[in-house]
């Protein structure tokens, strides 16, 4: 029997060493060699993020390798992010993009040569300290570079200046004596190909500075600037320094040409010998002296010969176009002709203050201070976890109130102590009683805990969704995000699908988790931890998330945005001695509901749009403080005109609102609206859909509720798919161009 034993023990240690697991390098010969993550190790937990995964490859008969980052959502659970690149002798890199959930968790890179299950090669990254003045690699011992800082903080704008210097971007910054956790980190690129290919990885950046001045910068760079402007058509916010040697670039076909608002003429720059507007155009500052030497060359720069019909001239001089801004899509490009890093500007006085010009809306966003309120009291510290807790809230789940557990604790002491005393010593007079009766009581009490707690829980899937879609009248360009609250009456597993609307060319969805920024209890940054809701982990990519975790009688929150082409809208407005006038398209299948036209500081509302066109009634009640009817301070309305339509009264918005439209409206011109100080919450997580640079740069924005929801979940549990019933509310927004006849430049 025992050499039985010593056979089978002796076979099990042979099987086990002689195993696929036990030589997980062999035939692959595949091994990491370094790893980088966001720019220069700038990155923001809740934001995708670009990683570069560097490995080796010694042959083999690998053909393709699997690259994982394995990381955490707030929760804690685990979550993959997967990528394949084809193996190829000597060092192979590997992008790809994951979102960082938990601020100092670790984060695990894997290598699988093809189909593996068994990784040929892992390495487990804890963040560590940034090292000043910006984040460089190290070098471990072996060799290998691996960088992972810790990430900045969410509300720390991240600055990526492009070519030349970013001393100027600096100087600035240190000049406004920012709080420390308000200071934008300028970030230099040296390359505009260096950015990442996808326009997610641009996630996390508030804006992007372009010095065209450095010309090698730009070599080779089509497709990142291809890239860029999708970026930009998307939301995001470009600064470009124009410059005389690089007019080749600005101009009509050049690679920064759909940066410019307008065309350049390719031929040759213009020339100022002297600038009394610009000198005028920055306060303080003393005369700009110029003499036509090398140390005081005149002011040469590209000239815009015709600036685009909806571009908004801020500053010119003779004629001569020196900055502008344009709507791009969603997001806004801002142009500066001269280059201020090169004399006359670069040793004139007023040059910090012309920067604070050039740069004053993200400006006005730093200095903007909130009133003493948020974190403690009410959980969140943003409009996106305002948002997030509004969608937690569910018809028919309430808290079990802490009153009656309180009740029914001192019952059961009563119960258990003198009551069950006076039953077995005085009534039947058998103390021994008390092992039979003490049993009971616990029974009988738990049976009570456990019925009184499901009165306050369902026990049907529930879902509430937000949604705001924005229609770019002009392009066709649709963007949309929807945010999900999720109730699971069981432990379950589900797989979640995003379903953009139909009809729009080229849609791309991307589905993820939605936490809670900030260090409050449950938030990406907060020193708080508590268990993983799974141990095991789930898969993101795409429009889909596989084996998504919600624990029993629990909430998790997603998020989805999409974006497609459709057509363009024939919706314009033409502004004449200060009268609007023209045309506005409802793109929707919907009725687009309580809708207000929002323009130069004043508010229409026009009622309900049908789908389809309709006249602008420049008669419709006006207001002159458009914030007022976006937050809904009172009825700021003029309805003073007769067949006005009646003007419904909105919910008040307050940092305790619960209503997600009400939530929405105010996010979706947070600038506009007083920003930290009026709302006395941050925007940083929804800072994209803030339409405010957009209403700076001439457009009109067309506001109004609607009651379908333009993109929806899908949601299986493995037992097929179910439709959880739930609150939804939607906001759509439709971006009108306006041209302006005989306008004057103003100063911004």
């Amino acid at each position: 029997m025992k050499s039985l034993f010593r056979l089978l023990l002796g076979l099990t240690v042979f099987l086990g060493a002689v195993s696929p697991s036990a030589f997980p390098n062999e035939g692959t010969n595949v091994a990491l060699t370094g790893f980088s993550v966001g720019f220069q190790g700038c990155y923001k937990d809740g934001c995708l993020t670009p990683a570069a995964v560097r490995f080796t490859s010694g042959g083999g008969d690998a053909e393709t390798v699997r690259v994982v980052l394995e990381s955490c959502d707030p929760d804690g659970t685990p979550t993959c992010w997967e990528t394949a690149v084809p193996v190829s002798e000597g060092e192979c890199r590997a992008d790809l993009l994951f979102m960082p959930g938990r601020e100092g968790a670790p984060l695990t890179v894997r290598l699988f040569a093809d189909d593996s299950p068994v990784p040929a090669d892992e390495r487990v990254l804890k963040p560590e300290e940034p090292a000043p003045p910006l984040l460089r690699e190290r070098a471990d011992p072996t060799g290998e570079a691996f960088l992972f800082p810790k990430p900045v903080d969410a509300r720390q704008p991240i600055w990526l200046v492009v070519g030349g210097k970013s001393d100027a971007a600096a100087g600035l910054l240190s000049s406004l004596h920012l709080a420390a956790d308000r200071t934008p980190i300028p970030i230099p690129i040296g390359s505009l190909s260096e950015l990442p290919d996808r326009t997610g990885g641009l996630d996390a950046v508030d804006l992007v500075v372009l010095n065209a001045s450095d010309r090698a910068a730009f070599d080779g760079a089509e497709t990142s600037a291809r890239v860029l402007r999708q970026w930009l058509a998307l939301g995001g916010k470009t600064v470009l320094f124009g410059s005389a040697e690089s007019i080749d670039l600005l101009a009509p076909g050049g690679l920064l040409a759909d940066f410019v608002p307008g065309e350049i003429d390719a031929r040759h720059p213009a020339q100022l010998r002297a600038a009394p507007s610009l000198v005028r155009f920055v306060p303080k500052a003393k005369n700009l002296v110029m003499l036509g030497s090398l140390d005081s060359p005149y002011l040469s720069f590209p000239l815009l010969k015709s600036p685009a019909p909806d571009a908004q001239i801020d500053l010119s001089e003779e004629g001569k176009v020196l900055l502008a801004r344009r709507p791009a899509g969603f997001g806004t490009s801002l142009f500066f002709a001269p280059d201020p890093s090169v004399p006359p500007l670069a040793e004139w006085d007023g040059r910090n203050g012309l920067l604070m010009k050039i740069f004053a809306p993200e400006i006005e966003r730093l200095t903007s201070q909130p009133p003493q309120t948020g974190l403690i009291r009410l959980g969140y510290r943003d409009l996106a976890g305002q948002l997030r807790s509004a969608l937690d809230r569910f018809d028919g789940i309430r808290p079990f109130p802490f009153s009656a557990v309180f009740t029914l604790m001192i019952l059961f002491v009563a119960v258990i102590g003198p009551f069950d005393w006076f039953l077995t010593h005085s009534l039947f007079r058998r103390p021994n009683l008390t092992w039979v009766t003490f049993p009971l009581w616990l029974v009988l009490f738990s049976l009570l805990a456990v019925r009184l707690g499901g009165y306050s829980h369902l026990r049907q899937y529930r879902m509430n969704t937000a949604e705001i879609t924005d229609v770019d009248a002009e392009s066709g360009l649709t963007r949309g995000a929807v945010w999900g609250g999720v109730y699971s009456p069981c432990d379950a597993r589900l797989d979640v699908t995003a379903v953009p609307p139909a009809g729009l060319a080229g849609p791309e969805t991307e589905l993820t988790w939605f936490g809670l920024s900030g260090a409050g209890l449950g938030g990406i940054s907060s020193p708080i931890r508590g268990h993983a809701a799974s141990g095991e982990g789930y898969a993101l990519g795409g429009a889909a998330l596989r084996r998504f975790p919600v624990p029993i009688r629990s909430t998790r929150s997603i998020c989805a945005s999409w974006r497609g082409y459709g057509a363009p809208l024939e919706s314009r407005l033409t502004e004449e001695e200060g009268r609007l006038s023209g045309r506005l398209t409802n793109p929707l299948a919907v009725p687009m509901k309580d809708a207000i036209l929002v323009y130069a500081g004043h508010a229409w509302f026009l009622g309900t749009l049908p789908p389809g066109e309709s006249e602008f009634d420049h008669a419709a009640p006006k207001t002159d403080a458009p914030q007022r009817a976006l937050t809904g301070s009172n009825n700021p309305f003029d309805i003073r005109r007769t067949g006005a339509p009646d003007i419904p009264v909105w919910e008040r918005y307050s940092d305790t609102s619960a209503d997600p439209a009400v939530i929405l409206r105010a996010a979706a011109f947070y600038r506009l609206t007083g920003g930290r100080a009026a709302l006395g919450l941050g925007n940083e997580g929804m800072m994209r859909l803030d339409a405010s640079d957009a209403l700076d740069a001439g457009r009109a924005i067309l506001l109004a509720e609607i009651d379908t929801e333009q993109c929806s979940f899908v949601i299986g549990t493995g037992r097929g798919e179910i439709a959880p019933s739930g609150r939804h509310r939607a906001l759509a927004r439709v971006w009108i161009p306006v041209d302006r006849d005989g306008e004057e430049p103003r100063d911004p």
